[in-house]
């Protein structure tokens, strides 16, 4: 449930439509749409999903209706009404909503079946019904695809649909598979925190392997550490599990003691490698 409530944290700017900071400037859709938004911001979530409900109905041709639509979704997915959300989820697919609808700041389009189908993914993943969350990865991923003007928000999507993909192959036991497509984001770069990848490489190695095969395969790994320079650049990787890992230098690389100025490359490197949180962990 970890990776759920991270999710609703990430989606739950999309509930949220302030159309004018002065009430007298607002369209009568405007005003009780803000009216159904205050009661949900008060903590009465049965009621606001209600409040979204009869605004669909009274104001069906308003641009705020696929946004209620979004929101009664989203609400009974929070209540832990399933198979109400899913139901729900599953008409904003049908529906001919505008994904880059404005939204905010940090997330600037409402992406309403971008973000359903995350949604459903999830669900699909908790309930272990694989096959209809491989369905739904790739349609957030394919069919309603992400869109974001930043690089950031790139890298940590990029890493969200990687961490997705590998809980469908984690759920049916092919743990190879799963490491070959996490393992790459081992050591990231500066874009976006990698420690979401991380958290889920620590979860399936501890339940898979013993401490002691665990400290000798990264044992083995940071031996295996190869560095190569030219006249313009230097790369590095190191090999776990069989799969071939750059190991990237930038802030995301390593944790505050162990970013000391270096004697050398290979020292650098070294360090780079004792510090990341897999190598910390279980070397």
């Amino acid at each position: 449930m970890k990776t759920l409530q991270l999710l609703l944290v990430c989606m739950v700017a999309v509930l949220y439509s302030r159309a004018q900071d002065n009430e007298d400037d607002l369209t009568p859709d405007q005003a009780q749409f803000e009216r159904a938004m205050d009661v949900y911001e008060e903590g009465d979530l049965a009621s606001a999903a209600s409040e979204f409900r009869k605004f669909m109905v009274e104001y069906s041709e308003s641009p705020l209706v696929a946004r209620a639509h979004y929101n009664v979704a989203y609400i009974s997915f929070f209540l832990k009404e399933f198979g109400t959300a899913k139901l729900i989820f599953r008409e904003i697919l049908a529906m001919p909503y505008n994904e880059q609808d404005p939204n905010g700041l940090m997330e600037p389009y409402t992406l309403y079946k971008h973000h359903s189908c995350r949604m459903l993914a999830e669900m699909a993943l908790e309930e272990q019904d694989y096959s209809a969350a491989e369905k739904y990865i790739h349609q957030f991923d394919k069919v309603y695809p992400y869109q974001h003007f930043c690089g950031n928000e790139w890298a940590a999507y990029d890493m969200y649909l990687t961490v997705m993909r590998a809980r469908v192959y984690e759920g049916r036991n092919q743990i190879q598979k799963m490491l070959e497509v996490l393992l790459p984001y081992t050591f990231t770069n500066s874009l976006a925190s990698n420690n979401g990848v991380l958290d889920k490489l620590v979860e399936v190695l501890e339940k898979n392997y013993s401490k002691e095969v665990l400290r000798q395969e990264f044992a083995r790994s940071f031996a295996s550490l190869a560095i190569k320079q030219n006249k313009k650049e230097t790369h590095a990787s190191v090999l776990i599990y069989g799969v071939k890992v750059e190991v990237e230098d930038s802030y995301f690389s390593m944790d505050e003691e162990n970013r000391t100025k270096p004697a050398s490359e290979t020292e650098r490197y070294q360090n780079i490698v004792k510090g990341n949180k897999l190598f910390k962990k279980f070397l």
